[in-house]
């Protein structure tokens, strides 16, 4: 089991009638330590026992979505929530990685409907691991050997139940791309991941 940072609140060390910081050694000749600062904005962290990171149940994209699911700020997120979800907790750590869609004329002449079949088998594959979507407009263009547009997406990933770290996430997107070009081809769009 690993730990999760579940809260941070002012300390009040008035609650604790026996504490006395510790401080430390300043090698003063009186031998007098310093004491910590605890007058002033001190924090109280408080730590929940988590799955830990290596598990190996949750190397899945799908095992670690399931487990997502109970956090009920996030499981009634429908996949047109995605691109303006600002669901962020504050506490955990935020990952982004961007996924470049090569388009075929069909998914230009009607995007609206193309991009909600996008963030539909975003949201089925990664379920609330994929907080947020959005396009990256700016990035627009052209590959220069199959003559698709393109089209920049950055997701933003973030555990609240699972410790998700850097490598993990990195797994998951993995994952997430390997499944999007299988949908792609048995959508028969023409749409495409760009490597």
């Amino acid at each position: 089991m690993g730990l999760r940072l579940e809260q941070v609140y002012p300390f009040h060390r008035e609650q604790f009638p026996g504490y006395r910081p510790s401080g430390y050694g300043t090698h003063e000749p009186s031998g007098a330590d310093q004491p910590f600062n605890n007058e002033d904005k001190a924090e109280t962290l408080t730590f929940v026992r988590s799955f830990h990171p290596n598990d190996p149940t949750l190397r899945k994209l799908s095992q670690a979505k399931l487990l997502e699911f109970s956090n009920p700020v996030v499981m009634d997120l429908k996949a047109e929530d995605l691109v303006n979800n600002r669901c962020f907790h504050t506490l955990r750590p935020l990952f982004t990685h961007d996924l470049c869609i090569l388009l075929s004329p069909d998914f230009l002449s009607d995007q609206l409907s193309s991009e909600r079949f996008l963030f539909t088998q975003i949201q089925q594959i990664a379920g609330p691991l994929v907080l947020k979507i959005e396009e990256l407009s700016e990035l627009r263009g052209m590959c220069p050997t199959s003559g698709k547009h393109s089209r920049i997406y950055r997701l933003s990933w973030q555990g609240w139940v699972l410790p998700l770290g850097r490598m993990m996430c990195n797994q998951f997107q993995a994952q997430l791309r390997a499944q999007l070009v299988k949908a792609f081809k048995e959508d028969g769009s023409g749409c495409e991941l760009a490597e």
